[in-house]
């Protein structure tokens, strides 16, 4: 696929919605992708979808001018982009009046939990309530770490991978003003605390705060490492619940 030319980086070009292609198949969508992707482009549309590839580095597409290309009242005219997904959600719920959801989903180390994150920055950045919206933006960011602590672990492919769903409710008055927020957790993988693979660690709550709770018991016994000994009580109940 040709590269066309934008008069800014965030003007959508034909290119960007893989639906124009004569062809859509697997083999010319990851075609697609892969050739965006190394043009540093980590987002493509399909359709109504958003295809995001991890880059694995920082890239300049998040900061205010970016924020601001995509708060307007029509998005359409912009590229892909996670902050377009919000935009639209965003102004559906305004002008609608009707309930909106995000669906981000993936493989481990795909970009979920940033991803989330990113959307809600930039409904806080539409939304006109700024000095409430940044408050309850700030408290969500500082209970994310709490969440991470007893839901992430690493795994193969990624070191802080989430363990768990995650449900985030953003509530806006009909004007747009956001006035609160809930997040709740579900689908907490429980068997990664008795059953472990070789590379694979804990929980980071249990990696950081389990050698101070159970220092005591260890003394005394051959158990030679906090891990060990979580495996070993667990099993001694006899289930992983």
């Amino acid at each position: 696929m040709a590269a066309a030319t934008r008069p800014e980086p965030w003007i959508a070009i034909s290119s960007d919605n893989l639906t124009g292609l004569t062809e859509l198949n697997e083999r010319t969508l990851l075609a697609s992708i892969k050739e965006r992707y190394a043009r540093d482009l980590a987002y493509t549309d399909v359709g109504d979808i958003l295809v995001a590839v991890n880059p694995f580095r920082s890239l300049p597409f998040y900061d205010k001018r970016w924020a601001a290309a995509y708060s307007l009242p029509d998005v359409s005219e912009r590229a892909p982009h996670i902050f377009k997904v919000a935009a639209r959600a965003y102004n559906s719920l305004v002008q609608a009046k009707r309930d909106q959801v995000c669906v981000i989903s993936g493989e481990s180390g795909a970009g979920k939990t940033e991803s989330a994150k990113f959307v809600i920055r930039q409904a806080m950045e539409m939304c006109m309530s700024a000095g409430v919206g940044h408050n309850i933006q700030q408290k969500i960011v500082e209970l994310n770490p709490l969440l991470e602590a007893f839901g992430n672990a690493r795994t193969v492919l990624n070191d802080n991978s989430s363990r768990f769903g995650k449900f985030i409710q953003l509530i806006f008055q009909p004007n747009g003003r956001i006035v609160g927020a809930g997040l709740d957790q579900y689908l907490l993988e429980k068997s990664r605390v008795c059953v472990q693979g070789e590379k694979p660690n804990h929980y980071a709550n249990l990696r950081t705060f389990a050698p101070l709770t159970f220092s005591a018991i260890r003394k005394g016994t051959s158990i030679s490492s906090t891990s060990s000994l979580l495996v070993s009580l667990t099993r001694r109940e006899g289930n992983c619940t």
